[in-house]
């Protein structure tokens, strides 16, 4: 009998157990549910964006110049670090025989030469001998030597003097040729009264009016008269072909004159750039020049004259007034394709941490198309210059480091997820 009470009790008391534990498994069940809906609501709303990272640096239009030792030497400076210099100005000189001022003096000179009128102006040019020009000094006498010469052959013109000459003999010559011509009008006028008589003559002869010796000389006037005028005009022609020879005289040393004068002129110009290049070739191997206007740094801590330097040694560095301050970002290939022209970057120095200074704000002006070295480059303009989020201007200096964020599109969760899911189903 106890025992199926206790059949009846257990019976009953699973039945309990089992209608507990369907409550207890739809209550887990509604649990899951609501907490995967909870989960994937949260998952939909939160939304962030994916941020991309590269390097950057604050740079100028005009960038540093950094300056070598043209030469192995000592080295004379002549500027003090931390002063403005201009372009072209002398910085230092690496030493040689060459005093440095006469060369100056000397480049000035040769700098108000008018190369194409050497000539028109050659008496002019006042030229020092006792300049110390070490290795140019060759060149410098080449060029004195080539000025005397050409001054020479301009001055003492021998070939304009025998043309001088020739021209007054062409000149007695035409007056004989005129007095050629008188003589030839004279013989005309004779011959023609010879003519006459001796036909008067044959006529009386005819008519046995005069005698034989009369006739005869009638006929020798006429050949007296007949060879006078071959002499006249073979005086003319040879006073008339003796001065054609003597105008082409005239021309040749015309020729030779015009020869000479370019010859001396043509090594004088020659010599004037042999010099001018010489001291340009001293300027580029002893003369340290700066390349821009700028303030200047020395390269090394303890550069000082009479030092010896070796060639492309560095040894100054320019640094030109800092305008129009851009940007250059240095990106990797991840995630690069994302940035886009006019998009909004932002910058963090590392030289003024952000957190107390803030970050600039940049705008991306152009990016490269050619992944070269494993990065890309882009440029950044900065509207609002270096002065960052927190109101604070930034000092310039050259090539400021710090690093670059690109933050893309917000994406949410859900669609992370849903997006990496994919991907691996595709693959």
């Amino acid at each position: 009998m106890s025992s199926k009470i206790t059949k009846y009790a257990s019976e009953e008391l699973q039945e309990i157990s089992l209608v507990s534990n369907v409550k207890s498994y739809r209550n887990v069940l509604i649990f899951v549910i609501s907490f995967i809906i909870l989960a994937v609501s949260i998952a939909a709303i939160i939304k962030y964006p994916e941020k991309i990272i590269g390097s950057a640096y604050i740079v100028t239009e005009s960038q540093i110049n950094n300056i070598y030792a043209p030469s192995n030497g000592e080295i004379d400076i002549l500027v003090k670090e931390n002063t403005t210099v201009e372009n072209g100005q002398l910085l230092a000189l690496i030493k040689n025989p060459t005093n440095y001022n006469d060369l100056i003096k000397l480049k000035k000179q040769l700098g108000q030469i008018d190369v194409n009128n050497m000539e028109r102006n050659i008496y002019d040019f006042k030229f020092e001998k006792g300049l110390k020009l070490g290795e140019i000094e060759k060149y410098y006498y080449n060029f004195l030597l080539a000025l005397t010469e050409c001054s020479s052959v301009l001055k003492i013109d021998i070939s304009s003097q025998k043309i001088e000459n020739i021209a007054g003999k062409i000149g007695r010559n035409n007056e004989k040729l005129k007095t050629s011509y008188l003589e030839r009008k004279i013989y005309d006028k004779k011959n023609n009264m010879i003519q006459s008589s001796f036909e008067i003559d044959s006529s009386l002869y005819a008519m046995n009016a005069i005698v034989r010796e009369k006739i005869d000389q009638s006929k020798f006037n006429i050949l007296d008269s007949k060879e006078k005028e071959l002499s006249i005009v073979k005086k003319g022609q040879e006073l008339m072909h003796y001065n054609k020879e003597l105008k082409d005289d005239i021309l040749l040393l015309q020729k030779e004159k015009e020869r000479d004068v370019a010859t001396v002129i043509f090594g004088l110009k020659k010599a004037f750039f042999e010099l001018k290049t010489a001291i340009d070739f001293w300027e580029h191997t002893y003369a340290v020049k700066a390349t821009v206007s700028g303030k200047i740094e020395f390269y090394q801590p303890f550069l000082n004259s009479t030092q010896y330097v070796k060639k492309e040694t560095p040894l100054f560095i320019l640094l030109p007034k800092a305008a129009n301050l851009y940007a250059k970002g240095i990106m990797s290939a991840n995630g690069y394709g994302k940035i886009k022209i006019k998009d909004t970057v932002y910058i963090k120095l590392k030289d003024f941490p952000y957190e107390e200074y803030g970050e600039l704000t940049g705008t991306v002006r152009n990016k490269s198309k050619v992944y070269h070295d494993s990065i890309y480059l882009i440029d950044i303009m900065l509207p609002k210059g270096l002065k960052t989020n927190h109101d604070k201007t930034i000092d310039f200096s050259y090539n400021m480091a710090g690093e670059v964020e690109y933050y893309t599109n917000k994406r949410s969760v859900l669609q992370r997820i849903f997006n990496d899911i994919q991907n691996s189903i595709e693959k």
